[in-house]
């Protein structure tokens, strides 16, 4: 009689993650999408869920999955539609690339919207034409939030090609880049022509890369009292000059009274560079 022995070999095979999402995903709070993912996955780890959370988030636009390159998972469907509150927003109102959100908060968080069909929002913001911080509504078919977004401007300014010490060089063109930048302060704040920079010296000191503003400037006196000044008059393409003594000092665009050395009468001038003053006749 023969024996036979059979041996049976069990093999656990784990199952692999799964998880299936909306094609459309509208998101007002990240929490909301943890809670999300976990109720739409199976068979996932934290750390896997952990993953696809991270992925999701820093994700806006149209997104193929399989770009997302979750370890031993599967996600539903191959192409999903990621949308931002801050991109609803921009479309909405039709801000243009010289706008950049820098905060939205919301007075009353809204759910994630997730859905199979592109969904249309209306939003309402006065003042948003402008940089600043200003009241808004966001709604569709279903769903009203409130909040607060601050806006702001892009603007042209000049930034410091090196470190400038306050009071120690005599400023020229070639010491600052023009650049564009977002920041909070007025447009006007910033020096956006520098062609008359030897005019002026820096009262404070100016890091590489610092944008420059009129605040951090100090003019120079270019006529001090009793200076022997050139004095010009320009009328019909003709430019005549004489000289003057200077009766007080002063910097670029100051009006000066001065004395003509030849008729020793007092007249009145606008100060233009370094020891010249121009008059109008």
């Amino acid at each position: 009689m023969k024996i036979v022995l059979l041996t049976f070999f069990y093999v656990s095979v784990a199952s692999s993650c799964e998880v299936s999402l909306h094609k459309y995903l509208y998101i007002f709070n990240n929490n909301s999408l943890t809670d999300y993912i976990s109720k739409r996955s199976s068979n996932c780890s934290d750390k896997q869920k952990s993953q696809i959370f991270e992925s999701l988030n820093k994700t806006s636009g149209t997104l193929n999955t399989l770009f997302l390159k979750i370890s031993e998972s599967t996600i539903k469907p191959k192409i999903i539609n990621i949308v931002t509150e801050s991109e609803i927003i921009r479309k909405a109102l039709s801000l243009t690339d010289e706008f950049k959100i820098s905060s939205l908060n919301r007075s009353i968080p809204g759910d994630n919207i997730y859905s199979e069909t592109s969904q249309s929002f209306r939003v309402s913001c006065s003042g948003c034409q402008d940089q600043g911080r200003f009241s808004y509504t966001i709604e569709n078919q279903n769903n009203k939030g409130w909040g607060e977004i601050s806006l702001l401007k892009k603007k042209y300014a000049y930034i410091a090609n090196d470190n400038i010490k306050a009071f120690t060089k005599d400023l020229s063109e070639g010491d600052f880049s023009k650049t564009s930048l977002f920041g909070l302060k007025n447009k006007n704040s910033y020096i956006t022509d520098i062609k008359d920079l030897k005019f002026y010296k820096i009262n404070r000191h100016l890091k590489q890369n610092q944008p420059l503003l009129k605040s951090m400037l100090s003019p120079k006196t270019l006529v001090k009292y009793g200076d022997i000044v050139t004095v010009v008059a320009k009328t019909n393409n003709i430019q005549l000059s004489i000289k003057a003594k200077a009766k007080s000092r002063g910097v670029i665009g100051d009006t000066i009274q001065l004395k003509n050395l030849n008729s020793k009468k007092i007249i009145t001038g606008t100060i233009t560079n370094f020891n010249e003053v121009e008059i109008k006749i």
